[in-house]
């Protein structure tokens, strides 16, 4: 294993073993919901960096690190954003009413034959009614959304954040690596011709994880205080990789 790979995989059960430590009083749905987004997180890093190195395909791990990269975004608004929990909750439940009113929806017909049409029609008027007065309320917190449910859109969570050009960049390159746009592909082609394509991932991946890591625990200091033990943990792990590259600057030099 690569020492940035033992540095990265070290600092993530630093996390892990934190996790358990976080409380969120009863009703606070804004500690809530960043307890479950902050755990999710930290499944898809330990999943990207399982399978950073495993395969010369971009696609896989890209997947993994857009999923992260949006929850670090919904990390950040439920830490420095009051009224953030009403935007994920609005989400929440704009799903659980297309439950209930699209035939598409692939559980629908199974809640017919459970429940039968009727009540899943009164169900659905139910779920419909929180929604829109979830919306209502989020978006007295945040204007941006309008009451419109277009508006609950991943550039707008992106807006919110005030990191809008993130979305532009590191979103939008991990979006063409996902659905497998032809620009992406001529460049990992180009990048395999000089030999060095599955380093470039590799560093590329391994950065991206450690920003989330990072950033997870400024957003979890800001929302539930100072983890002094967590943060010299981890910065003792950085310390291993500062050293390292000073030391590649040196052989390098001589």
């Amino acid at each position: 294993m690569l020492t940035m790979e033992k540095v990265l995989t070290q600092m993530l059960e630093y996390l892990r073993e934190s996790l358990p430590l976080l409380r969120a009083p009863e009703g606070d749905l804004r500690r809530e919901y960043f307890i479950l987004f902050y755990a999710r997180l930290l499944e898809l890093i330990d999943a990207a960096l399982r399978l950073t190195g495993q395969t010369r395909d971009w696609a896989p791990t890209n997947v993994l690190l857009r999923s992260a990269l949006e929850c670090s975004v919904d990390l950040c608004n439920l830490a420095q954003k009051p009224g953030y929990e009403y935007v994920i909750r609005a989400m929440m439940l704009e799903n659980r009413s297309a439950l209930f009113h699209f035939k598409t929806q692939p559980a629908y017909d199974e809640l017919v034959e459970i429940y039968g049409q009727e009540r899943v029609q009164q169900m659905g008027a139910q779920a419909e009614r929180e929604f829109k007065q979830t919306l209502r309320r989020a978006s007295e917190y945040f204007p941006i959304l309008n009451g419109s449910s277009r508006n609950l859109s991943v550039l707008n969570r992106f807006r919110i954040a005030g990191q809008e050009k993130r979305y532009q960049t590191e979103y939008t390159l991990l979006s063409m690596v996902t659905h497998n746009d032809m620009t992406v592909l001529a460049l990992q082609n180009e990048l395999d011709l000089q030999g060095n394509v599955d380093a470039y991932a590799d560093e590329r991946a391994w950065e991206q994880c450690m920003r989330f890591m990072v950033d997870a625990i400024k957003y979890k200091t800001q929302l539930f205080g100072l983890d002094k033990e967590l943060i010299q943990a981890c910065l003792g792990c950085l310390e291993m990789v500062l050293q390292k590259q000073e030391r590649k600057k040196k052989e390098h030099k001589e």
